[in-house]
């Protein structure tokens, strides 16, 4: 789903499920997602969930797979659950923000953004989002100032440097 807001890297949640059935479900819905099988994954996901309703994982990428299919009602379902497991899950309050966003959510999006680079304030993507956000509003002084802390963060991140110069030319 192409929607301008930049990706998080859900590989870094950390997880050890004590349920190694569920565990098997998992993996198997990543190798759904990698030969690009959205779908079977979901079903992959929802049988790790139903043997290890704790797997955070496998909640907060069952949020992922449903957002590109573009089941956002039940994205956001997802990641709420996944915050419920959680709530310093930072990459579920950005995606959760993102998925807010597409649909037009602005203020709750800004919000889990916010709550996003609060846990983790080295997460660029977020403060890019939070450009995005005040981009969208006309506020380009304050889209200015995150757009300049998403790319000192992340200097190599293309997206991050154009959103930069775009907000700079206007």
């Amino acid at each position: 789903m192409k929607d301008g807001f930049p990706r998080s890297d859900f590989t870094k949640l950390e997880t050890s499920p004590d349920n190694p059935e569920s565990e098997k479900y998992f993996i198997r819905a990543k190798q759904k997602i990698v030969n690009d099988d959205i779908e079977a994954a979901i079903v992959e996901f929802e049988k790790s969930l139903a043997l290890d309703p704790a797997h955070l994982k496998a909640q907060y990428n069952l949020g992922i797979a449903y957002y590109v299919t573009g089941d956002t009602n039940s994205a956001i379902q997802a990641y709420k659950k996944s915050m419920e497991l959680n709530p310093n899950n930072y990459l579920a309050w950005e995606s959760l923000g993102v998925t807010l966003a597409v649909k037009g959510s602005k203020d709750e999006a800004q919000e889990c953004f916010e709550n996003a680079v609060t846990i983790n304030p080295g997460q660029a993507s977020a403060h890019h989002s939070l450009g995005i956000i005040y981009k969208t509003r006309g506020e380009h002084e304050r889209a200015l100032y995150y757009f300049k802390l998403s790319v000192a963060l992340n200097p190599k991140n293309t997206l991050y440097r154009e959103h930069l110069n775009e907000d700079v030319v206007e």
